[in-house]
């Protein structure tokens, strides 16, 4: 098998669809040790976002069962409901992933012991930032920082 032919991007998009949730870290073992360069990172981003897989699961989801229990009943709307979730996690999800993300993947990927000084650098920051942790403890700051703010005013 090629290592970055369209079947390891492919299988790279899945994974990446099923496994990788917003702030989430690393779900997958194997995630910990890779790094993304800033172009991926940036479209898997753009992706989870503007939540461009849910709006077109839930449209998908709503033409298909509706269309379904309108034609054929409701028996035959459940069965066509498990098939579009099967289809829409399977095909359509890493396509869009595939579409969005630069090419070949493996590319854009590498084993954290393989990076240079900057990769790292960007990687160190990027595993020790978390964005909605910042925002709430910007919002939310601890009394003793919002007592010292309210004195030297």
């Amino acid at each position: 098998m090629e290592k970055n032919g369209p079947k390891s991007d492919y299988l790279q998009c899945l994974k990446f669809s099923l496994f990788r949730r917003g702030d989430k870290r690393a779900v997958l073992s194997s995630d910990r040790n890779m790094y993304l360069d800033p172009e991926l990172e940036s479209a898997l981003t753009k992706i989870e976002r503007r939540h461009i897989t849910l709006g077109i699961f839930l449209a998908g989801f709503c033409i298909v069962v509706l269309g379904t229990f309108y034609l054929a009943g409701s028996h035959a709307a459940t069965w066509a409901a498990m098939a579009w979730i099967v289809v829409d996690l399977l095909i359509i999800n890493p396509v869009i992933y595939m579409k969005m993300c630069p090419r070949p993947l493996r590319d854009h990927m590498k084993h954290v012991d393989l990076m240079d000084e900057e990769e790292k650098a960007f990687h160190d920051e990027k595993t020790n930032n978390n964005e909605s942790t910042d925002r709430l403890m910007k919002k939310y700051r601890p009394i003793e920082e919002r007592n010292e703010d309210e004195e030297g005013s």
